[in-house]
């Protein structure tokens, strides 16, 4: 099996940040005011060996997690089990991120943001999914 960085990671991704700032959205929820939008920062692509690696683990983490969901969520009779469905495989992907050792939810998504930016660091990342699936 060969996982891709492609349009599943981005969603991960989405995911995963939805499901960080859902609290702070749903307190949000009761007042008029919109939202501030955080500021659009260009992706760092400095990343170290180590953060690589954890970075990987943690992505085939996240797509084993989509993928278990992938099918229930398309048998979800309503769209209340589906809403339920997703908020469960968010909260599964956000304990996986936070479980990898010296890796933070915002750090896996700042790494998945630079390598759609950069394929070079898309390259060496698949290189250490590669690595984790063939093990």
């Amino acid at each position: 099996m060969t996982l891709r960085i492609n349009l599943a990671a981005t969603l991960s991704g989405v995911a995963l940040l939805a499901a960080s700032f859902g609290p702070a959205i749903a307190q949000d929820a009761g007042t008029t005011a919109a939202p501030e939008q955080p500021a659009m920062v260009a992706p760092a692509t400095d990343f170290s060996d180590a953060q690589i690696g954890a970075f990987a683990v943690a992505y085939v983490e996240v797509m084993e997690i989509g993928m278990a969901f992938e099918q229930q969520m398309q048998t979800a009779e309503t769209d209340e089990d589906l809403t339920s469905l997703q908020f469960e495989a968010q909260q599964q992907m956000v304990a996986a991120v936070e479980g990898i050792d010296g890796l933070s939810v915002d750090e896996y998504n700042a790494v998945l943001t630079a390598a759609q930016a950069d394929p070079a660091l898309a390259e060496q990342i698949q290189d250490e999914v590669d690595t984790l699936l063939a093990e």
